[in-house]
């Protein structure tokens, strides 16, 4: 086979692969490509999968819940944990950090009653805090919010358990993840700019390093194909390195949109902003525009190396701009007018467990 392609060496269709967060949006597609490949797998979610997707069962159940990790690993031989809580807002620091450190001890805890020792740990270049420079697998992760911090925290219970033998981890660190059934930041620029609701801020000069969903799938089950024992972590990236602007002008192109050559000043986009958020407050909804997004897409600067990962063999199969056309494409054929979830864990934990085939 190729380089830069999911293989099945590493992956037998006898084993069966147990999914957490396999309804989400990297889980869907991950689950879809072990589908293709003929991999017999179990999704553990809160949410019912897209009905596309055949796993052999589907565990309705919190992976916070030791009942609901149990129920679903039963008779699985390995563990893609993509199961998180992930979004900007709405979440506090206690259900990050019970998501995503807790139910990774949970099932670090019972991997090791059943003796199974393969898993594959979605974290996060969150872990790495600002990226004013591009950062690589050497730099010393310095998290600046909760969702970084309860990633590195879950990361450190991986070391810690294949440092005293019991599990061997891959962890993956992607960055903002985009692609087709994706309705977080990059739809949301996708319709302001279809809309012509869209003006820049500023110069946006800043670096936004993103990943594309099936490069992302596709290298993923390249590099846990072939991981061995201990703990192993890669970036992933697409390159090249693309600032604001550029993504903006991407996908205005796709559209065949154009962008207003009018350029609204940093602090007056920021003021502009804040009454939006005081509707939000009140009405408690979510609106595409705060202050934090603006300085996400036009100050902040989050550059991160896939060398690694590239220097393993693995040649991603779609190009940046490439995946920024597939992505309109969705948008134009289906997302445009498609039912949003928004998948957002509850803050206390549900013990409710059931079973479906």
């Amino acid at each position: 086979m190729s380089e830069g392609k999911s293989e099945d060496r590493g992956f037998s269709s006898a084993d069966c692969i147990l999914v957490t967060g396999g309804s989400g949006f990297i889980g869907t597609h991950l689950c879809a490509q072990l589908q293709r490949m003929g991999q017999r797998y179990v999704i553990l979610d809160l949410h019912a999968p897209s009905a596309s997707l055949q796993p052999e069962r589907f565990v309705r159940g919190d992976v916070r819940n030791s009942l609901a990790i149990d129920a679903a690993i039963e008779g699985c031989s390995s563990v893609l944990h993509l199961a998180a809580a992930h979004h900007d807002s709405g979440i506090s620091r206690d259900t990050y950090f019970g998501v995503n450190e807790g139910s990774t001890s949970l099932l670090i805890e019972v991997m090791a009653a059943r003796q199974l020792r393969r898993i594959c740990f979605f974290s996060s270049a969150a872990v790495y805090g600002e990226a004013d420079v591009s950062r690589t697998e050497t730099h010393e992760p310095q998290p600046s919010g909760a969702y970084g911090a309860s990633k590195l925290a879950a990361e450190k219970l991986l070391r810690s358990a294949a440092a005293n033998g019991t599990i061997d981890a891959l962890i993956i660190r992607p960055t903002v993840t985009f692609g087709p059934e994706n309705f977080a930041n990059m739809f949301s620029l996708i319709r302001q700019i279809d809309a012509g609701l869209y003006l820049q801020v500023g110069e946006s000069k800043n670096i936004k390093s993103l990943s594309y969903v099936h490069n992302l799938v596709s290298f993923t089950l390249y590099a846990w194909a072939r991981h061995g024992s201990g703990v192993e972590e890669f970036n992933w990236v697409e390159t090249p390195d693309l600032t604001s602007s550029d993504i903006a002008r991407e996908l205005a192109d796709a559209l065949g949109r154009r962008i207003p050559p009018v350029r609204l000043p940093l602090q007056l986009a920021l003021l502009l902003a804040r009454p939006i958020e005081v509707i939000a407050s009140l009405t408690g909804k979510t609106l595409p525009v705060t202050r934090a997004r603006i300085r996400k897409m036009a100050v902040d600067q989050t550059q991160f190396s896939a060398r690694k990962a590239l220097d393993s063999g693995f040649s991603p199969e779609v190009s940046l701009r490439d995946a920024l056309r597939q992505t309109v494409t969705w948008y134009r054929s289906t997302g445009k007018d498609a039912p949003r979830r928004r998948l957002v864990p509850p803050p206390e934990i549900d013990f409710a467990v059931s079973v479906s085939r």
